[in-house]
């Protein structure tokens, strides 16, 4: 099962170790260090270190990590479910069109995941 770090910015899929495949096949890669976390960027070639204690919370499921959920109907209206409520958006999946997991930053609301064909929550 998959570990996943939430920082002030960002949701991190953690990766158990650096290999080829798994540094190129991705925008973003997260793998653990000694003292942190090193989040390598294939789009713009750089990396940045997260110290431990800029790790907010870990989890093995993405929606621990959020702050809300947004969910958009038929008629593409927004629908807003807090964290608290977070047992009725699994059901709310089976009638939306979509589902988006978000956490709130200082730059406002960022969308961090989506609902799959699944009915899973995934990284965007």
């Amino acid at each position: 099962m998959s570990k996943y770090i939430r920082t002030e910015n960002g949701i991190y899929e953690v990766k158990k170790e650096v290999t080829v495949n798994n540094v190129g096949n991705e925008n973003e890669s997260c793998f653990p260090n000694q003292n942190g976390y090193f989040v390598y960027s294939k789009d713009n070639f750089s990396g940045e270190f997260i110290p431990k204690a800029d790790v907010i919370k870990e989890s093995e499921n993405i929606d621990d990590l959020c702050d809300e959920f947004i969910l958009f109907d038929d008629d593409k209206k927004i629908h807003y479910q807090s964290q608290e409520g977070s047992i009725w958006w699994l059901g709310a999946a089976l009638y939306t069109k979509s589902v988006r997991g978000t956490i709130f930053t200082n730059e406002g609301i960022k969308y961090v995941a989506k609902m799959n064909e699944n009915n899973k929550l995934e990284l965007i």
